[in-house]
């Protein structure tokens, strides 16, 4: 009976089915393959408002994907950036990562501050349809206990292109020299607050005073 089980034992079928229809690096191709359908599908390209960190403002940041590897930037993020030979690619590791290669305008946000302005230029894809892509920092792992930085892009309009009007209310915002930096801010003609822009930063420092006591809050401007 023994000899009779271990017989049978080593003639049992150990094949295992797959879960998956193909192997790793073909799904991973055709996971690549889709959402680059998806990136230059777009007429106009993607619009987003992106935020390096938890503690600044937005830039608009405008992107127009083509299949053979380049992408067009634009963005608020300076006067006039604008960034037309740009590369990127799609890489695979725990997650599809959208990589731009050369530098561009993000790269340049990056290294705002000595390259300390938790800026990125990697991201992971986390969720890609026709109306909607949702990026996640790479190598951001959620500084100063601040949540990692998401990054969604939509599509965008010919409109959209033209950040004259932007550059025009950036400049008032701003002020410049010949004026004060400081502002109020007026409701019914009288003045309950008062606040300063930098828009490096893009944060608005905002001064009131509450209970008898004078209170400043910084708070971001897309």
């Amino acid at each position: 009976i023994v000899l009779l089980l271990f017989v049978t034992s080593c003639t049992q079928d150990t094949s295992v089915d797959s879960l998956f229809e193909g192997s790793v690096n073909e799904r991973a191709a055709a996971l690549k393959s889709e959402y680059i359908n998806v990136l230059t599908s777009a007429e106009n390209g993607w619009i987003g408002y992106y935020s390096p960190n938890g503690s600044s403002g937005a830039y608009t940041l405008l992107l127009n994907f083509n299949k053979d590897g380049s992408v067009s930037m634009k963005s608020d993020w300076k006067v006039g950036a604008k960034d037309n030979a740009i590369t990127y690619r799609l890489d695979k590791t725990l997650k599809v990562e959208l990589v731009f290669e050369t530098y561009s305008i993000l790269h340049d946000i990056f290294s705002e501050n000595n390259n300390d302005n938790e800026g990125e230029f990697v991201f992971n894809m986390l969720e890609v349809t026709t109306t909607e892509i949702s990026l996640e920092s790479k190598t951001d792992n959620g500084y100063n206990g601040e949540e990692i930085t998401n990054f969604k892009i939509k599509p965008a309009t010919a409109a959209d292109w033209d950040l004259g009007g932007v550059y025009n209310m950036v400049g008032n915002l701003a002020s410049d020299p010949t004026k004060s930096v400081f502002r109020n801010i007026i409701v019914d003609g009288a003045a309950v607050a008062s606040y300063s822009y930098d828009d490096t930063s893009r944060l608005a420092t905002v001064s009131y005073v509450s209970d008898g006591q004078l209170k400043t809050v910084n708070v971001g401007v897309i």
